[in-house]
């Protein structure tokens, strides 16, 4: 649909394109070939990694990984093969793949043992650092209490274009644990942070819901071509059951297209971008959530690549729990709109919450993806 073009000179291997357009690498898997090579559906994760390339890693490279450090947990894997760092969107994935090669560990893997090699699983595994005792202790002699997770998706409404939170609570069979049911509550930010809309409801395990939450930011656009909000996700747990592969996605849904994203809370307080434009007609966007009570400010900055000195600095002044959509200006003129690359930043003193979005002139379709 549209595209960034993301620049990295080192990537020279087959390229393939996400949802947004930004340009990732893989080695096409042959015969023969060794192991570490992947198709690009046989990546776990795209962003970071260890692979041959120094990018991405495969489903039996992960496996090997987990299979000979069998006293590291999820988060520990995750950090020692650096995956799953970045943009998350494949943590689900990586869990399942984590429980499944937890579960099928040769009995006194050395690294030897054959690939399909299915004996009896390993034994849980013992504390093997201090906080890991530490938290044992503690979930031994505390009673359970149910964990409160919060969302963060931008709402963006306009005539061609509304937004929609969907709710799942299907965790995979395959990981061998059952979900807890859970109750949800989506508030609606308008612009300014004033709460305009609140949906409750409750999932039990194996359902979702589609939860349109531009009803009232949409009432509020009046002449305005776009309007914006935020909506937070409130996910309680009902009872025992796993929590880990139940977040919440929204979806961009335009008259000529639909992009999907999963949540998340905040991100880093500063985060650059590479962009180019696929034609002069698309517009890009920034989008920030202020996830205080406090009054924010944040700062929208974009360059051509060509000449980084000529920075364009839009202040981004956020109220207390408010939302902005900020349109990137092209830097060529109105004769001659421009398509080379450009360098999109977004910083505050503190962590936020931020997306780039892309729409097609008539905002009739638009891509989201976290920023």
């Amino acid at each position: 649909m549209m595209s960034i073009a993301a620049a990295n000179p080192r990537r020279q291997s087959n390229e393939f394109t996400n949802h947004l357009g930004a340009k990732f690498v893989t080695q096409v898997k042959t015969g023969g070939q060794a192991p570490g090579s992947y198709r690009k559906d046989e990546l776990l994760c795209y962003c970071d990694g260890m692979g041959v390339d120094g990018h991405g890693i495969g489903h039996e490279e992960f496996r090997i990984g987990v299979w000979s450090n069998p006293h590291l947990g999820f988060e520990e894997i995750c950090t020692k093969l650096n995956i799953g760092q970045r943009c998350t969107a494949c943590l689900l994935n990586i869990e399942n793949a984590f429980y499944e090669a937890f579960r099928t560990r040769p009995e006194g893997y050395t690294g030897e043992a054959p690939a399909l090699d299915r004996t009896r699983p390993a034994r849980k595994r013992p504390f093997s650092t201090p906080k890991q005792s530490l938290f044992g202790l503690i979930d031994k002699v505390m009673p359970e209490r149910p964990r409160t997770r919060l969302h963060l998706v931008p709402v963006v409404a306009a005539e061609n274009m509304r937004t929609v939170l969907t709710l799942s609570n299907r965790y995979p069979h395959s990981i061998g644990a059952k979900s807890a049911p859970y109750r949800y509550r989506a508030e609606v930010h308008n612009e300014s942070g004033a709460i305009v809309q609140v949906e409750e409801l409750v999932l039990q395990a194996g359902e979702r819901a589609d939860v349109e939450v531009t009803t009232k930011i949409e009432a509020q656009r009046g002449d305005a071509e776009i309007t914006t909000g935020s909506c937070w996700v409130f996910q309680y747990a009902l009872g025992k059951g796993t929590l880990g592969s139940t977040r919440p996605h929204f979806k961009l849904v335009g008259r000529n297209g639909v992009s999907a994203v999963h949540a998340q809370v905040t991100n880093t307080p500063s985060r650059t971008q590479v962009l180019s434009r696929a034609n002069t007609d698309e517009r890009h966007f920034i989008h920030v959530t202020n996830p205080y009570q406090q009054p924010l400010d944040a700062v929208v900055t974009v360059a051509p690549l060509s000449d980084p000195e000529t920075t364009k600095t839009i202040d981004v002044p956020l109220t207390p729990t408010g939302s902005a959509l900020v349109e990137l200006p092209n830097l060529g003129s109105r004769d001659h709109p421009s398509t080379e690359l450009y360098l999109a930043g977004l910083s505050s003193s503190r962590r936020r919450r931020g997306h780039i979005m892309i729409a097609d002139h008539k905002m009739t379709m638009m891509s989201a993806d976290h920023f």
